[in-house]
């Protein structure tokens, strides 16, 4: 984080008038980086923090509510899954049986997020990776259920303001001039990782190092902003 903020700062220091994005996980970070930057002294900075949800709902959501497609999230959630889990027959499946217990609706609907983030549509999910069957063919049937509701019901979720939004790259508020750079260290998912790969203007990659003698795990290695150890 020390490493991060001074890099900012120099950034700051050396383009003082121009437009600087920081691509960050959540609001929160964004407001901590703000006031570290201020403590620290820096009185000009022209940051704009924004999160890749935020770049997205600029550059889809309007064009899915042009299309009569809601792309708010509300309605969408633990609820939900719970009520298609409950329309599967009863007695049968894996999950089914523990439909009446809160966690689970929360443990299906956290997954279904990760998966469509990840861009896997039921058609993708693989038998082969499963140890059980029952379990594959009830997650592809919920799976197949919200996207149903989905289509149905002209309902987006945060999954498809992304894919949306990848067909607006001339909306995006990012300009050819500015210049960007992404919180380092951090683990996108597949659409946001998409997203962020195709913004506009300079892209400044700042090194981060990791701490001597550790090793960077395999996850990391890709991220941009991650070098080898010192």
């Amino acid at each position: 984080m020390n490493s991060f903020i001074v890099q900012l700062k120099t950034l700051c220091a050396s383009h003082p008038t121009r437009t600087k994005w920081v691509v960050v996980p959540t609001h929160a970070m964004g407001r901590m980086m703000g006031d570290r930057l201020a403590l620290d002294g820096t009185n000009w900075a022209n940051l704009r923090c924004v999160t890749p949800l935020d770049l997205a709902l600029r550059m889809g959501a309007p064009f899915l509510v042009e299309q009569g497609i809601d792309p708010s999230e509300e309605g969408l959630g633990p609820a939900l899954m719970m009520r298609l889990l409950m329309e599967r027959p009863e007695g049968q499946g894996y999950f089914r049986p523990l439909a009446d217990q809160p966690q689970m609706a929360i443990a299906l609907w956290s997954t279904l997020r990760e998966l469509r983030m990840a861009g896997v549509r039921a058609i993708d999910i693989g038998a082969a990776t499963f140890a059980s069957p029952a379990k594959h063919d009830e997650l592809t049937a919920l799976v197949e259920a919200y996207e149903l509701f989905l289509a149905s019901n002209n309902r987006g979720d945060r999954a498809t303001v992304f894919a949306e939004a990848l067909h607006h790259s001339d909306w995006c508020p990012v300009q050819a001039g500015d210049c960007w750079i992404g919180w380092p260290d951090t683990i996108w998912s597949v659409l946001e990782r998409r997203l962020i790969e195709r913004l506009p203007g300079e892209r400044i990659v700042c090194p981060v190092s990791s701490p001597p003698d550790v090793e960077v795990p395999r996850r990391l290695k890709s991220l941009a902003g991650v070098s080898s150890p010192a």
